[in-house]
């Protein structure tokens, strides 16, 4: 074979096909000539060596930025061969061979990647032994059955990032491994065979079950290539100390062939649904709380279809995970149609519920691990009977992890609350109290408890006149006694479907968002730094009619210099605006 650069972008020097990492060259016969006016050179690799160097970017961004062990800038060969790769070392010095046949720029960009990420491999097995590379003193090591996964995962990954579709036609080799017997080569690498068999079909599986299925990143995964085994690299991101060969191939029982679009990507897999509670047990209002106060562990919590709160747990640790029977925490007919269902965590070893119960109060009920064999204790009320009204949320909030305080709205449209500390009068709930105006409260309104710094927290309500309404009170401020009521919103400004929305970007600076009664979308704000404090005169940041009836709004910060705002167009588009 004759290799050519005429034609190949030159560099800073005016060589040509030479970057920072690369000198390419490729075949003469497949340069454009008279003779060959469908040539593909040199404009197919002229388009490689514009982005081989963001390329090789990813690539060591992958890799922590290791140091290549070879010379550069690495030889690389276009061939005029059907779809492969490969690469060659001698003395520190390495020559890749690509092999695109009649494919475009991108397939050499995908090999070149896919060949490449195996030298940054060995360049990982300098500092310490890693499975994606064999021994050091082996003979014949190179890449192995999971170096060539990996290879082949990095390869898709970069097509993905890149925004180029799927690896080639043919390329695939999960399915090897899925038509074979499926043996464990999870636990047993082949330091010497780099072929794309059974062996790398199952590594580059049992990559993307890490990548997809258990939703490590590609990142932490090399990272994570210490040791011996894919099973090494399972316990390095996990610390399980348990074989990951067994669920990972049983979640695989149900997929005989992978069809597409990534033929070597069948992830995720979600298992078959099942029941975790009695038929017909769960009311048909009832609302649908989950907790996880360790990691191992779980709770679902339920209105049943007698009227109780009913709940069932599992535990990875006991009794192979199964869920247990389901059972009653609150008395049957107990909880008020329409009842919210609130959950609280103070401590790991510690939960309480809260409902609206049958008779009008707040109803509560807890357990903790360390009392009474972590038995459900009796429910008890902590709000008069009768004293909530029908339409009323149920909002918990605990700035430290002593003390809690509950809000709901009254019967007498105000707002109430009570709270307890466990240093305060032995714990024992507080006697409930009003912190907004009897009437002021708007029929459907909903109720927002804001606390930017645990010594401080806010309530914004709908006022009956249809304006925002809010109170607050700081602990280090007259006594820690709430303040009186102030509106944020002209009266009538907000429609009656309207959602309420606060956020603090920092500490110091919060908004609020609600649907305007001429629907738009209306904003109000304030900054503890700014204009001594006050709440600034709303605006609207959506044009008047633009706001579908019933929509949610949806208010998000990345970072506290950008806020972003969503909704649902009055044309049943999703609207966004934003604002930094």
């Amino acid at each position: 074979m004759d290799f050519i650069t005429t034609g190949l972008t030159k560099d800073a020097q005016g060589r040509e096909g030479v970057t920072t990492h690369y000198a390419f060259s490729y075949d003469s016969l497949l340069e454009i000539t008279d003779k060959n006016p469908g040539g593909l050179e040199p404009t197919r690799t002229n388009a490689v060596i514009a982005n081989c160097e963001e390329d090789f970017k990813l690539m060591s961004s992958w890799f922590g930025n290791v140091a290549l062990d070879v010379t550069v800038p690495i030889p690389v060969r276009v061939r005029p061969g059907g779809v492969d790769a490969g690469w060659v070392s001698h003395n520190g010095s390495v020559t890749m061979s690509i092999d695109p046949g009649s494919e475009d720029q991108h397939v050499i960009r995908y090999l070149l990647v896919s060949e490449m990420t195996e030298l940054f491999m060995r360049a990982q097995r300098r500092k310490h032994q890693v499975v994606w590379f064999g021994e050091p003193n082996q003979q014949g090591a190179n890449e192995g059955s999971a170096g060539e996964g990996l290879s082949r995962a990095l390869g898709a990954q970069f097509l993905f990032a890149k925004g180029l579709g799927n690896p080639p036609a043919k390329f695939d080799i999960s399915n090897k491994w899925l038509t074979s017997k499926r043996d464990d080569f999870v636990n047993g690498v082949d330091f010497t065979d780099p072929k794309g068999n059974e062996k790398s079909g199952c590594a580059l599986l049992f990559i993307y079950y890490l990548a997809v299925q258990l939703a490590f990143s590609i990142n932490e995964i090399i990272a994570g290539g210490l040791g011996f085994t894919l099973g090494d690299v399972y316990r390095n991101l996990t610390g399980s100390s348990a074989n990951p060969f067994l669920p990972f191939r049983d979640r695989l029982k149900s997929v005989q062939v992978i069809t597409g679009p990534n033929l070597d990507n069948p992830y995720p897999l979600w298992a078959r649904q099942f029941g975790i509670a009695f038929s017909g047990s769960t009311r048909s209002d009832s609302p649908l709380v989950a907790l996880s106060r360790v990691p191992h562990q779980e709770e679902m919590f339920w209105i049943g279809a007698n009227g109780d709160v009913s709940s069932t747990w599992r535990a990875d640790d006991f009794k192979d995970g199964q869920w247990q029977p389901q059972f009653g925490i609150a008395f049957p007919g107990s909880v008020r149609g329409g009842s919210p269902l609130i959950l609280l965590s103070r401590k790991p070893s510690l939960e309480e519920v809260f409902w609206i119960g049958a008779n009008g109060d707040v109803s509560s009920t807890w357990r903790a691990d360390d009392f009474k064999d972590g038995q459900w204790q009796p429910q008890f009320g902590i709000a008069s009977a009768g004293s909530v009204r029908d339409d009323s949320p149920l909002i918990l909030l605990s700035r430290k992890p002593s003390q809690e305080e509950v809000f709901w709205i009254g019967a007498n449209g105000d707002v109430s609350s009570t709270w307890r500390a466990d240093d305060f009068k032995d714990g024992q709930w507080q006697p409930q109290f009003g912190i907004a105006f009897p009437g002021s409260v708007r029929s459907g309104s909903p109720l927002i408890v804001l606390s930017r710094k645990p010594s401080l927290e806010e309530v914004f309500w709908i006022g009956a006149n249809g304006d925002v309404s809010s109170t607050w009170r700081a602990d280090d401020f007259k006594d820690g006694h709430w303040q009186p009521q102030f509106g944020i919103a002209l009266p009538g400004s907000v429609r009656d479907d309207s959602p309420l929305v606060t956020i603090a970007r920092t500490p110091q600076r919060e908004d609020v968002f609600w649907i305007g009664a001429n629907g738009d979308v209306s904003n109000a704000w304030r900054d503890d730094g700014l204009d001594g404090g006050l709440w600034h005169p709303q605006v609207g940041i959506a044009a008047p009619g633009s706001v579908r009836a019933g929509s949610p709004l949806v208010v998000f910060s990345r970072v506290p210099e950008i806020l972003e705002v969503f909704w649902l167009g009055a044309n049943g588009d999703v609207s966004s605006t934003f604002l930094g």
